[in-house]
C-alpha cells in the first residue's frame, strides 16, 4: 500500500502544531496558577 507522501507530511504537522498548541496550553495554565 503506497501512502501518499505529501498527506502524511500534512498529518504529521498537523499533529505537531496541536502537540505544540497543549503545551502552551499547559505551561500557561501553570504560569496562572
Amino acid at each position: 500500500m503506497h501512502v501518499n507522501q505529501q498527506f502524511l507530511r500534512k498529518l504529521l504537522s498537523k499533529i505537531h502544531d496541536i502537540v505544540k498548541a497543549q503545551k502552551r496550553a499547559k505551561s500557561q495554565y501553570k504560569a496562572d496558577k
